[in-house]
């Protein structure tokens, strides 16, 4: 697994470490749903040292993006640095969607 999980009072960072394809993304969810079950309010999801997304997990963050405007929650995006991967959410117009941060 490339997540390392961070928890503190009031928000849940997850950093990416490697892919975020299915296994990850899956686990992700998982652990964001769970968080945001306890009424916390902002998810930073942090790509500084992510090479790849694919389908499954875009598809996870827009699933955790919509559970986050459930619970009145944040989702944030954090210091995307390939390229590739930024093109990604640009390509799919998610750059529109989610907030992002470059040094959060």
């Amino acid at each position: 697994m490339s997540i390392i999980l961070e928890k503190s009072t009031d928000m849940f960072r997850f950093i990416i470490n490697g892919p975020f394809a299915a296994e990850e993304a899956a686990y992700f969810r998982k652990e964001a749903y769970r968080f945001l079950e306890n009424d916390s309010k902002k998810i930073l999801v942090d790509f500084s040292n992510c090479n790849f997304i694919d389908s499954t997990g875009l598809g996870m963050l827009v699933s955790v993006y919509k559970k986050c405007a459930e619970k009145n929650a944040k989702l944030v995006i954090a210091s995307i640095k390939d390229e590739k991967v930024f093109k990604v959410f640009q390509l799919t117009r998610l750059d529109k969607v989610f907030e992002f941060c470059e040094s959060c």
